[in-house]
């Protein structure tokens, strides 16, 4: 199941955190894109506790992240790798993701 709230530039932090909050690991969403939210570093942090269980995948292009939800971004990207069947894809052109954010998310990778 996919939940596409692309686009909406009112998601911002708080509702990136509820909709964090909303998804447990019961939930059928597998596919989240969440692209141009204007979402930052603490939104980004509640979205990387999704990634594995449930979503696969997590489209957050266009937004606002940098190296901080890089990095909770790269511990969710580990987690996913323990867990079967299929890896899990991320998305994130046209961030403001700097070094240290992504040679975390390299090495997760």
């Amino acid at each position: 199941t996919t939940l596409d709230l692309g686009g909406n530039p009112l998601v911002g932090d708080d509702g990136a955190r509820a909709i964090a909050d909303a998804l447990r690991p019961a939930c059928a969403v597998t596919t989240l894109a969440l692209d141009g939210g204007r979402i930052g570093d603490a939104g980004g942090t509640s979205l990387a506790r999704l990634l594995g269980a449930p979503v696969r995948c997590l489209r957050l292009q266009q937004n606002a992240l940098r190296d901080a939800a890089a990095h909770a971004l790269a511990a969710g990207l580990r987690r996913c790798r323990t867990q079967a069947p299929a890896p899990c894809e991320l998305t994130l052109q046209r961030n403001c993701i700097g070094n240290a954010g992504a040679a975390s998310l390299l090495d997760a990778a």
